[in-house]
This record gives structure tokens, sequence and C-alpha cells, in this order.
């Protein structure tokens, strides 16, 4: 099943922590794995510029080689949850700079 979000930019840096506190994590991860035009992973599976960093806009490759940054993640903030909620690398609630850490990811992947 393909998952589509239609949240814009602001909704979208909410989206992916909002769904993985709420017990939809299993959402939040079709929306992660995602190859379908537009998405993370088209940007990363695309035939025409193989993606290494978050684009900054969905379309990059219809832009050409002139188009903005492919570096300047607009829609990068699913980042934070690949580390917060995949990974679950987490501080404690008293460290500073993650000088303490707690490994706890939300997320078992099969």
């Amino acid at each position: 099943m393909v998952v589509n979000m239609h949240v814009g930019i602001i909704g979208t840096k909410y989206l992916m922590e909002s769904l993985s506190a709420t017990g939809h994590s299993d959402i939040a991860l079709q929306l992660a794995e995602n190859t379908d035009y537009p998405s993370w992973g088209y940007m990363i599976r695309n035939t025409i510029e193989p993606a290494t960093t978050l684009w900054e806009l969905w379309d990059s490759p219809a832009e050409g080689p002139g188009m903005n940054s492919r570096n300047h993640i607009m829609f990068g903030s699913v980042g934070n949850w690949f580390y917060k909620s995949l990974g679950g690398i987490l501080q404690t609630e008293t460290s500073i700079g993650f000088n303490e850490i707690v490994i706890d990811p939300f997320i078992v992947c099969y």
C-alpha cells in the first residue's frame, strides 16, 4: 500500500513524529519507504540523479542542473525522525548536548 501525504512544508516537520507518538509508526514507515514521485525514497532511487542528500524541492530532477539546491533540505525534517524513531537515539532528560544518550527505537523493522 502506498501512503501519500498532503500536509505542506510546515506539516511535514511534525507529521512523522506525530504519527509515531500516536501509535501509527507503521504509516510513518510507509511514508519513509515510499519511492513513488514525489517522496523521500524517490530522491534516492530515481534514475535521473540519485540523491546523496535530501533535496530542497520534491521535483529537483525536473528542474535540471540549474535548479536551486540539492543539498538544502527543505523537506529534510524526516532526518530527525530517522534518528529519533528508527534509530531511537535520544538524550536523557538531564543530558546537555547529548552527553548522555538512550537507544530506544520506537519502531521495530522486520
